[in-house]
């Protein structure tokens, strides 16, 4: 199923890719006129290889960063890291939000309390 998924997605790429290169090539033809239509027509041709070229790259990158991201999930060390780095993620960042607020209740209460003598005349 994760092979199909990312067929489909490579076949969205190129199919978007060649839409665009269409797009580029009719309004280059609807522009040129004369001695420019020679040079207009180059255009598209070039901006189509260099399209091709660019998806294949994309699509290269993409399927070797898909199986190095497979290879990192199967491993077990790299599984007990994020597991790790998960549940501690968890406590530091309660214990950490309970200690802000309680210092930050603190703090305030005697900043506060100076401009309350005087306020409340206490």
């Amino acid at each position: 199923a994760a092979a199909t998924s990312a067929e489909k997605q490579l076949d969205t790429i190129r199919s978007s890719a060649a839409s665009a290169v269409n797009r580029g090539r009719d309004h280059a033809f609807s522009m040129a006129s004369g001695a420019g239509a020679t040079i207009a027509a180059s255009i598209p041709e070039s901006i189509s290889r260099r399209s091709a070229e660019l998806t294949d790259r994309t699509a290269t990158r993409y399927q070797a960063a898909k199986a190095k991201a497979s290879e990192l999930a199967a491993d077990p060390d790299v599984r007990t890291a994020a597991k790790a780095a998960a549940g501690g993620a968890t406590v530091l960042g309660a214990s950490g939000g309970a200690i802000g607020a309680t210092t930050g209740t603190a703090i305030g209460a005697a900043v506060g309390l100076v401009p309350a003598v005087f306020t409340l005349g206490l």
